[in-house]
């Protein structure tokens, strides 16, 4: 009789990365900063429809993304790209892709924020909603409440089908995904 002795180890330690969206910053429409307003003024509204109604009304948003690493060993975020959706008017809307624009090393015990970029027509909204649902989407996301973690501002933003690129210790994850960018931490 002949006993073949098999091992197996187990490492409990999770393998790369989490991520989830953490606030935006410098957000403009039409030239218009609204990011450091207290609040949207008549002509500040009036401009940007005004914008909207002529079939060009730019929009960047600069938004933060929050990357924590829980294991023991640096990761290398190489790559993730995403396509960018905003709750207008109470549907989700595709706004525009978006990616990592170099990659990033994240140590053991490390959160940071990647600011990545998302700009777009908002006039391609126009017709479906009216300027003062855009506004308030663009207020909620990009104004005052910019910072606030809940669906009614922070949460109309999401970067979905996301996919990503990660160096570790196990070697390299290629490619996994999809995957959504919200506000709760997801891993891949």
């Amino acid at each position: 009789m002949v006993i073949y002795s098999v091992s197996c180890s187990y490492d409990p330690e999770p393998v790369g990365c989490q991520f989830r969206l953490e606030s935006t910053g410098l957000t403009t429409v039409a030239g218009i900063d609204i990011s450091l307003l207290d609040s949207l003024t008549a002509p500040d509204k009036q401009e940007i429809a005004d914008s909207l109604d002529s079939g060009f009304c730019p929009v960047t948003i600069s938004v933060n993304i929050s990357v924590a690493n829980g294991t023991a060993e640096s990761v290398r975020v190489q790559e993730l790209d995403w396509m960018n959706t905003g709750e207008v008017g109470g549907n989700k809307e595709y706004l525009c892709s978006g990616e990592l624009l170099y990659p990033v090393r994240v140590d053991p015990g490390e959160n940071l924020n990647i600011p990545a970029g998302i700009s777009f027509n908002a006039s391609t909204l126009y017709g479906e909603y009216s300027s003062e649902e855009i506004i308030d989407f663009l207020w909620a996301t990009g104004g005052p409440g910019r910072i606030i973690r809940d669906s009614e501002h922070l949460g109309r933003l999401s970067l979905e089908d996301a996919f990503v690129t990660q160096d570790t210790r196990h070697g390299l994850i290629d490619g996994a995904g999809p995957f959504t960018i919200g506000l709760l931490w997801v891993q891949p």
